[in-house]
């Protein structure tokens, strides 16, 4: 039978069909001047475009459009959203508390003055961190209009370029000149955060992420995602390093990382091995992919000149017929598809199971020697 299959499969080489990468589409986009940093939640987009913060309509993803905006001062960098409030990091002028809860009016409503440039903000539930080139405050944010200090950690006069938090722990990149720390810090009483463990990392790092046990460090000076391995509380173990030029964020969705690269664009990686980044996808956007936000199956990107709106589909490998599962079915979808007229796999990446870039007989004879025979298992583009 598998002699016989290969004997059809070489015969009809030739009615293989060329098939493209389309994991991630095109959806819509927003034009702005400089766009950097993005968040988007309940229908909303808040996107520091310069120094103004845009708030749009993005309940048809299509069609985004403008609520309201208002200028921030100083330079704002980073900002973080709970309750219809944005936090916003603005450098020399603090962290600035602006009142989103009317879209079409937005309003500062509070500030917190730091010592040094105020540079990532992060909130969760009544406290708010914020991370200076100093140090490290924990603000009381119950009433976001009267932020206070309720305790601080003290990292000296050195730049920083994270920020991130996991249950009790903060983790944070100082840079101390000819190398970078990373620092965990205990946060579990807001009125003493404590000093518990670091590792040495590269210089230029520019962003932390955490997904489920892992902390990622973005690197886009050097032009890599470095992964480490935070399972054990007060450890930082590096599991893993990934080349990728130009990269300045990362954030997870759908079981993958996404990563804007600047004109390199959008990046999908698949981390389902602990072990491993490794990228499985790329699309180009027309400007300098610089921030990003996943919400659901959609990735909006703060693409310099535009927000852009991505919708990501991810697909089973050899599941032709998009039910769930590998089986007969599948096969007879793609014969169908290739001698009767039958619909396209969606997308044909899908049954492209040898991972040849083209589909035809072989994948077919493929998925049958998977199935039936204790063939390898398929392996899409």
């Amino acid at each position: 039978m598998k002699i016989l299959l290969l004997l059809i499969a070489s015969l009809l080489l030739s009615a293989g069909i060329v098939v493209h990468a389309q994991e991630l589409e095109y959806v819509g986009s927003y034009n702005t001047t400089f766009s950097q940093w993005i968040h988007a939640e309940n229908e909303l987009a808040c996107v520091l475009d310069s120094s103004n913060l845009l708030i749009l309509n993005i309940s048809v993803p299509a069609n985004s459009n403008l609520m309201g905006s208002i200028v921030l001062p100083g330079n704002p960098v980073r900002f973080d959203i709970q309750g219809g409030v944005a936090f916003v990091a603005c450098g020399d002028s603090g962290m600035q508390v602006v009142d989103i809860s009317c879209p079409s009016v937005p309003a500062i409503i509070g500030r917190f003055m730091t010592t040094q440039p105020a540079r990532y903000v992060i909130v969760r539930d009544s406290l708010c961190y914020l991370l200076d080139d100093r140090r490290l405050s924990i603000l009381n944010v119950v009433s976001p209009a009267d932020p206070f200090e309720i305790g601080f950690f003290d990292f000296g006069f050195n730049k920083k370029d994270g920020l991130e938090l996991k249950d009790s722990l903060a983790y944070v990149i100082a840079d101390y000149g000819e190398f970078e720390i990373l620092s965990s810090i205990d946060i579990s009483d807001p009125s003493d955060p404590r000093w518990v463990s670091y590792v040495l990392d590269d210089w230029f790092c520019t962003e932390l992420y955490v997904f489920n046990e892992k902390l990622f460090v973005v690197n886009e000076w050097r032009g890599f995602i470095r992964e480490y391995d935070i399972s054990s509380p007060g450890t930082i173990i590096e599991v893993a390093l990934t080349e990728v030029p130009g990269i300045t964020d990362v954030m997870a969705g759908s079981g993958y990382l996404f990563g804007s690269s600047g004109h390199g664009g959008l990046g999908i990686y698949d981390i389902s091995n602990p072990d491993t980044c490794i990228e499985v996808g790329i699309y180009n956007t027309p400007g300098s992919a610089r921030g990003l936000f996943v919400s659901g199956s959609y990735v909006y990107v703060a693409d310099s000149s535009s927000m852009q709106v991505l919708r990501f589909t991810p697909y089973i490998c050899g599941d032709a017929n998009d039910d769930g599962n590998i089986n007969i079915l599948d096969v007879s979808h793609i014969i169908s598809y290739l001698y009767r007229g039958g619909p396209a796999p969606i997308p044909a990446e899908r049954a492209d199971v040898d991972h040849t870039g083209g589909i035809n007989i072989l994948d077919v004879a493929y998925l049958i020697d998977y199935l039936y025979f204790g063939g390898p298992a398929p392996t899409c583009p």
